[in-house]
């Protein structure tokens, strides 16, 4: 059982790592508006003035979502995450951040409700509440919790796989624009990230394959990103066990 659970675990942490470092990425996928009815702009552009915009707010409020599926030893379950993040002071650089997380994992809810602050992090998870002093992470603390939980969930992937995406519209005449992601690049890009995921961990993180990667990113029709939806599927091999995760996340603004 301690290897499941340990095995749940890596899969939660390296699907929320993947989550984050994926979040620009867009293709051609068939029949509404194509980029050629709308302004001359190409995806990568877009999405980058849409992250721009978001980094030259003072605050903002995201809400993340997944859902894993993870079959392994005969078994099935279902693990859901939401993450609520606050974070004001971007500009002012009295930054403050909020947070509150849900995790459902074999059968058990847990909760974790974090405010950080002046140089502290102030934590309740269950009922179990602590004071952290942030100045033990070095002067750069907070900056680094704060770029963890957002910044990284708004990259911009490189030209070769923006190249040929294209720019949509839906129903509400919101642009938008989605890949079918190449599973080599898509890991390509991460293999660094979980080579130390499995240093943290001091576990063997022996084999990752991913599969049917696909991401769709929506805009408000002011520019800033409004949506961002990532599903793939993960076959993961952790000291000697297989098992396979079907993973839905998504984030709105």
């Amino acid at each position: 059982m301690k290897k499941i659970i340990s095995l749940l675990l890596v899969i939660l942490m390296l699907c929320s790592m993947l989550f984050a470092v994926s979040c620009s990425d867009t293709s051609d996928d068939g029949d509404e508006t194509s980029s050629s009815e709308l302004p001359s702009q190409s995806a990568q552009e877009l999405v980058e003035d849409s992250i721009e915009k978001i980094d030259n707010l003072d605050s903002y409020r995201a809400i993340l979502t997944q859902n894993i599926t993870v079959t392994m030893q005969g078994f099935t379950m279902q693990t859901p995450v939401t993450v609520d993040i606050m974070v004001e002071g971007l500009s002012s650089g009295n930054l403050k951040i909020y947070t509150y997380q849900t995790v459902e994992m074999m059968g058990e809810s847990t909760t974790l409700e974090m405010y950080i602050a002046d140089g502290f992090a102030y934590a309740n998870s269950d009922g179990e509440k602590g004071k952290i002093d942030l100045s033990q992470f070095g002067t750069q603390a907070e900056n680094i919790m704060y770029n963890k939980t957002i910044d990284q969930l708004l990259q911009v992937l490189p030209e070769d796989v923006m190249k040929d995406v294209t720019i949509k519209t839906n129903d509400d005449n919101e642009k938008y624009v989605e890949v079918d992601f190449d599973p080599t690049k898509f890991l390509q890009l991460y293999q660094e990230s979980v080579s130390d995921l499995s240093t943290e961990l001091g576990v063997s993180i022996d084999d990752i394959q991913i599969s049917d990667s696909k991401v769709k990113i929506v805009l408000t029709k002011t520019g800033y990103i409004k949506e961002y939806i990532l599903n793939y599927k993960m076959a993961i091999s952790v000291m000697g066990q297989a098992a396979n995760a079907d993973v839905n996340l998504k984030i709105e603004f």
